[in-house]
């Protein structure tokens, strides 16, 4: 389960949004009272192992400032997680920490690519260092990234003034490109000779979906494996607002969400609160189990690979269940491939939503799901 911690953060100011990896408790609580004493607002996403990094940013739309990886980690260390990163050219900033500092050290990681190096000294004092440091080499990274972008538009620029547009605006395809670049897209140009040139764009981020990283109603905690961020003991009226999908309910849909990825969880939660929904997260199917004893949900969101009981497994107990509103609910996939879709389906799995998870692909499942029941 991710622990999310939000500072006071002025209307005017983001929070820096950090995606953490420390297996330390006392490291990991330190951190975040580093920023808490600070005026520096962050928001920080906790893995404690490298491979919930990577399995969570594979499955996952996460949008952050910069990664701090611990050296020090149980399975893949810390340098050589920041190492696999980085071949794939992310958009954040990369920090190692690590408390057995040398130069050797340094100079290894400076050189693989990693943006920063920080030794955590035993007397802490490396703590008042990190609100100061960590903005600056986020943006660092983001200037290098909008240097790059630039360079890459005018590129763009100079091989759409080489062909022939056939009375296709310039400006329009510009502008088009730019577009594409500054949400992190690709952009490329098809001259080949047998056909009209084509200029081609990817898009990854919908303009609607920045805002997943806007707290709903302000700062919120992410505690345990559970959080309701709307209910009516906050003094609300209990209605999910305008992003809402469905008419079916006069309260806020009560969703139980079962995944054991801290990074994945993260972005489904964000997701939640945008469509005011309140939500219970558990890590395995037992778990899952169990909530659905306890209280009642509208729909539940499963992870397609879970330890022990997988997705489809889940499902099935849930059709099996002898009480009628448990046996009824309906259910969507998490994550889920081509090879996990047929098994989910004959579990008796409503709907899925496939890598990566973001607020777009989830409340298309929510909505064509709630449609249907309705």
């Amino acid at each position: 389960m991710s622990l999310r911690s939000t500072a006071a953060t002025p209307a005017s100011s983001p929070p820096l949004r950090v995606l953490l990896v420390e297996d330390d408790e006392f490291d990991f609580a330190v951190f975040n009272r580093a920023f808490h004493k600070s005026d520096i607002p962050c928001e920080v996403v906790r893995c404690r192992r490298g491979e919930e990094v990577i399995a969570g940013l594979r499955d996952a739309d996460l949008y952050i400032d910069l990664l701090v990886a611990d050296h020090q980690l149980p399975g893949i260390p810390g340098f050589d997680l920041c190492v696999k990163l980085l071949e794939e050219s992310p958009p954040f900033a990369i920090v190692l920490l690590t408390g057995g500092g040398s130069e050797q050290m340094a100079i290894r990681a400076l050189r693989a690519g990693i943006h920063e190096y920080i030794v955590k000294d035993s007397s802490h004092e490396y703590l008042e260092l990190l609100p100061l440091v960590l903005p600056r080499v986020a943006r660092r990274q983001r200037d290098r990234r909008a240097r790059t972008q630039r360079a890459r538009r005018s590129t763009i620029k100079l091989e759409l003034q080489s062909v022939d547009r056939a009375g296709i605006d310039q400006l329009q395809l510009e502008d088009c490109a730019a577009l594409a670049l500054q949400r992190g897209g690709e952009v490329w140009l098809d001259t080949h000779e047998a056909r009209q040139p084509m200029l081609h764009f990817t898009v990854p981020l919908a303009a609607s979906e920045v805002d997943i990283w806007t707290p709903y109603g302000g700062p919120m905690s992410l505690e345990g494996e559970s959080a309701a961020p709307c209910s009516d003991a906050e003094g609300t009226d209990g209605t999910a607002d305008t992003d809402d999908p469905s008419s079916v309910f006069r309260r806020s849909p009560h969703v139980l969400v079962v995944h054991p990825n801290p990074v994945v969880s993260f972005v489904v939660h964000q997701a939640l609160n945008r469509l005011a929904y309140r939500y219970v997260t558990v890590i395995n199917g037992d778990k899952a189990l169990e909530a659905l004893e306890l209280e009642p949900f509208d729909i539940v969101l499963v992870a397609a690979r879970l330890p022990g009981l997988d997705g489809d497994a889940v499902a099935r107990q849930i059709r099996h269940s002898t009480d009628p509103a448990v046996q009824s609910l309906p259910i969507i996939a998490l994550a889920a491939d081509e090879g996990d879709i047929e098994a989910c389906r004959e579990a008796g799995i409503n709907d899925f939503v496939p890598r990566k998870i973001n607020f777009a692909t989830l409340r298309a499942a929510i909505e064509r799901v709630f449609n249907s029941v309705g």
